[in-house]
């Protein structure tokens, strides 16, 4: 921000008298202390210096670096699919997929986005695959932090198009999605893959789950594609009930009279393991802390599988999440907002820095 200065009438030198000057001079530290606290309180970084509005549970872990403020006005959304780096938000897809179409996002007067279509599969992501050099652009963040999205939706629209898809804030590891050299299970096979997917919050639980609930899922993904786990693409455990871990814990339960419809807070919590303490992700609705907590102890390249072992779920520490917002058809999703707070975004992949892998 520009802070502009109105210096007002003033008079000609000749009217500046002994009196007038020795005036002037003794109000300029006055002044220098008003511009100096004009300054702090316009700086773009100030609430994230001083601590003002910053989650508290980000606060709480030391993550007070707004490294991410996905506003949706145009021109942080590339539209035209242009895949140049500079944008928040990409409408290209990995692994093949199909872009989601520009007449599927739809920015709002209020500053919102509206994800809405027929379309099998409607999604805008932190990061997107590239032709040439570098192969993908965006940013995956790592090293741990705070994912928030305020979002609204409409349960019975959901309910009533059950189906592959649904409204939802999650993401992936870029390791997997452009196939980079940390997504191997090292000491394994060319091609066992180890992965983490974080899903913050999903609606997936419509069709089987009363209404005030949803789902935050972490899935520790692995194996040979279509090889270790032959009826799968990967194997998996995850925090669900009979998911293979040691966490059952996925069903967040909502106050009985939450409305999706209006805005609602989503947040995730990832703390990387040390060697003297544990990992963990916690997930949060409206800024409380729900009871789907999931820990790991520090990961390193630990022979597989995942499962039990106190490591499961550690592979987040070293990699790098591309955040997604996803909806499915006829399921209008609309986001206020998307924020990250870090410790610093040092450990963060940003288009083609991919030299990266995490913290020790």
């Amino acid at each position: 921000m520009v802070l502009h200065h109105d210096t007002g009438r003033r008079g000609s030198s000749q009217n500046l008298t002994k009196h007038g000057i020795k005036a002037w001079l003794t109000a300029i530290p006055a002044m220098l202390i008003f511009l100096g606290a004009a300054l702090t309180l316009f700086s773009p970084h100030s609430e994230a210096e001083t601590g003002a509005a910053i989650p508290q549970a980000a606060k709480a872990a030391g993550y007070t670096k707004l490294t991410f403020d996905g506003e949706f006005i145009r021109n942080t959304i590339d539209l035209n699919n242009s895949t140049a780096p500079g944008f928040d938000w990409y409408l290209a897809q990995f692994f093949g997929q199909t872009a989601t179409a520009s007449h599927s996002v739809v920015t709002n007067s209020d500053g919102s986005v509206t994800l809405s279509g027929k379309d099998t599969v409607i999604s805008i992501n932190s990061a997107a695959p590239r032709r040439g050099a570098p192969d993908w652009v965006g940013t995956a963040f790592g090293g741990g932090g705070y994912f928030e999205a305020i979002v609204k939706f409409d349960p019975a629209k959901t309910m009533a198009n059950i189906g592959s898809q649904w409204p939802a804030f999650w993401s992936m590891a870029i390791e997997h999605l452009d196939a980079l050299p940390g997504e191997q299970w090292l000491g394994q096979a060319t091609g066992y893959s180890h992965f983490i997917e974080p899903d913050f919050f999903e609606y997936d639980v419509a069709n089987n789950f009363v209404p005030n609930q949803y789902g935050g899922a972490i899935h520790d993904w692995y194996g040979i594609q279509k090889r270790t786990c032959r009826n799968k693409g990967y194997c998996g455990v995850t925090n669900a009930s009979g998911g293979g871990s040691s966490f059952t814990n996925f069903r967040v339960r909502v106050p009985s009279k939450t409305d999706f419809t209006k805005f609602h807070s989503f947040g995730f919590l990832w703390v990387p393991a040390t060697s003297t303490a544990m990992g963990y992700a916690r997930y949060y609705f409206d800024g409380i802390a729900t009871s789907d907590r999931v820990t790991w102890s520090k990961y390193s390249d630990q022979p597989p599988p995942p499962g039990l072992a106190p490591w499961t779920f550690g592979i987040i520490d070293r990699q790098h999440l591309v955040i997604a917002l996803t909806t499915g058809p006829n399921q209008p999703l609309t986001i206020k907002k998307v924020i990250v707070y870090q410790a610093s975004a040092a450990h963060n992949l940003t288009n083609s820095n991919s030299e990266i892998v995490g913290p020790e």
